[in-house]
């Protein structure tokens, strides 16, 4: 597995790899609301707002994998032991 570090450069070069893709083949990359039209040149500006959502995406997945892990270790048998002695007794 790789470090955190390494693991965020390998997803952002494959954001790059595919922004780089659509260029080549002159295609529309359709992301939710967020049309990139890559039949003509690229505006720098949108090919920034694309790199910014990956690193946002990337986040908010983090940010999710974190408070489930969390809540996992928040749910461990002795926790759930003693709330189950409060609501039986």
């Amino acid at each position: 597995m790789l470090p955190k570090s390494a693991e965020s450069q390998e997803v952002q070069k494959q954001l790059c790899d595919i922004i780089e893709f659509a260029k080549d083949r002159k295609v529309k990359l359709v992301l939710g609301n967020f049309v990139v039209d890559c039949t003509k040149e690229l505006d720098p500006m949108t090919e920034v707002m694309l790199k910014m959502m990956g690193v946002f995406a990337e986040l908010e997945r983090n940010m999710i994998s974190q408070r489930a892990k969390s809540g996992m270790e928040n749910l461990s048998y002795p926790t759930v032991y003693k709330y189950l002695q409060i609501v039986e007794g």
